[in-house]
């Protein structure tokens, strides 16, 4: 089977990344918050202290915890958490969805989801570009 000539190394490089990015982009906006939920909460969080009501170890250090907005209470769920049942901590919590809270940087995450589906992509065109040049160059030494 020869490669097909119409498609380059540039080409097939592109389609790998685009591939690749768009697969984590869903990945990542589906299974954990989301970057519109990480901008939210980054723009226009609200900080709030919560305490520790449990702690997950085998769940990545999943916490529960509790915090007041006003007079409602609200509870919230967040992983790599190193505190103790009962520790007080800093939070950001979205003011249109109060049970959507954390105690990570919220900026911090979104450039850290961000950067990873780039890097991801980056690699995956680099891997794509090669693979296609190696092909072309096996074909035309037929």
């Amino acid at each position: 089977m020869s490669a097909d000539p119409r498609v380059g190394p540039a080409y097939a490089g592109l389609l790998a990344a685009g591939c690749t990015f768009i697969f984590f982009a869903t990945m990542m906006n589906t299974v954990t918050r989301g970057w519109p939920a990480w901008y939210r909460l980054a723009h226009s969080g609200v900080p709030a202290n919560a305490t520790v009501t449990a702690v997950v170890p085998g769940d990545h250090m999943t916490c529960y915890v509790e915090f007041m907005v006003g007079s409602r209470k609200y509870t919230s769920v967040d992983q790599v958490c190193h505190a103790q049942k009962g520790d007080v901590l800093a939070i950001r919590y979205d003011p249109a969805n109060p049970s959507s809270a954390t105690f990570r940087s919220p900026r911090a995450e979104l450039r850290t989801q961000i950067l990873a589906c780039l890097i991801m992509s980056i690699i995956a065109g680099g891997v794509g570009f090669r693979q296609k040049q190696h092909s072309m160059m096996s074909a035309a030494q037929q």
